[in-house]
């Protein structure tokens, strides 16, 4: 993508000019003890704005030179309107809508995959969190094998193996693997990007936001209108044990097993304490240091038992 194409793409999105672009760029930096709280609660409010240090993977929202706009209703994975509360995170998920108003969805076999966004490699950065590659590159994980390639594309929910629910044209070759059906990959090209991997989610991933415990599947998620974090745990609650992160394409089996990478700062919740009430499996406790304007102060998320 040249980068003329890339101001286009960029302010077709978000409606943002050049010279605000400009200042943000050139603005003077601040103690990162004081802004650790912004930085990663802006990237979790809005990856769009991640596209200013040019990292690909929230540059995948769409064109408005795109020749096909479906006039259908906006359609989310189960064909009906797309929730506004879809998650992406912001580790290649996008919570926004594509272009033509809903996130493409792929049929592979019987199972409808709905877009999470570019598959892209992260590392622990200094600071203890997760940080994306700014090198603009795309990655299939291993075990991930071809299974074809996209058939069709169409406005209106897919009813064919391989076909993809779209508002712009695409092809490529399908990746699916037997250890993680919930989770395709698909090497994309389209008329704003060129072979990259993305990365398709099936419901029973539980958008990256399931914690297993006692044959019971919680929602652990860092929307704090589905879990309220909390300043002071109930007085009857106990540690139960730590958590063990088993990766984003994983369904969790095991207590304490999540596939919820890291919480709203990108710390990492592999090894985070959880308590839990005696007797009360309703809910669980995940502890997430919080950092504010005010300063910091440790938390507890509320988990609440997940129904796909």
């Amino acid at each position: 993508m040249s980068e003329r194409q890339a101001a286009r793409l960029f302010k077709s999105i978000t409606g943002i000019d050049g010279d605000i672009i400009e200042e943000a760029l050139t603005a003077p930096s601040v103690s990162q003890k004081s802004t650790v709280w912004k930085r990663w609660g802006t990237m979790a409010a809005c990856l769009c704005l991640t596209a200013l240090a040019g990292m690909w993977a929230w540059r995948v929202t769409g064109t408005a030179d795109s020749p096909h706009i479906p006039n259908g209703p906006k359609a989310g994975i189960d064909g009906g309107p797309v929730s506004s509360d879809i998650d992406g995170g912001f580790y290649g998920g996008s919570s926004c809508t594509l272009l033509g108003g809903f996130i493409p969805v792929l049929r592979v076999g019987d199972t409808l995959y709905q877009w999470s966004g570019m598959s892209v490699r992260l590392f622990l950065d200094p600071s203890g969190s997760f940080t994306a590659n700014g090198d603009g590159s795309t990655y299939l994980p291993e075990g991930f094998q071809p299974c074809g390639t996209i058939t069709g594309i169409t406005p209106d929910r897919p009813t064919e193996n391989l076909q993809l629910q779209a508002a712009f044209e695409a092809s490529g070759a399908v990746f699916t693997s037997k250890e993680h059906p919930a989770v395709v990959y698909v090497l994309m090209t389209t008329d704003w990007f060129e072979g990259s991997y993305v990365r398709f989610v099936s419901d029973a991933l539980g958008r990256n936001e399931l914690l297993s415990w006692h044959g019971q599947t919680y929602r652990l998620s860092i929307n704090y209108d589905v879990c309220k974090p909390l300043k002071e745990l109930p007085k009857s609650c106990e540690l139960v044990g730590n958590l063990h992160y088993v990766g984003e394409d994983s369904i969790p089996t095991r207590d304490l097993e999540t596939n919820n990478r890291s919480d709203a700062y990108a710390k990492p919740f592999e090894g985070r304490e959880v308590y839990a009430i005696p007797g009360d499996d309703s809910t669980l406790y995940v502890y997430e240091h919080h950092y504010w304007a005010e300063g910091d102060y440790p938390t507890w998320r509320e988990c609440h038992l997940w129904e796909p």
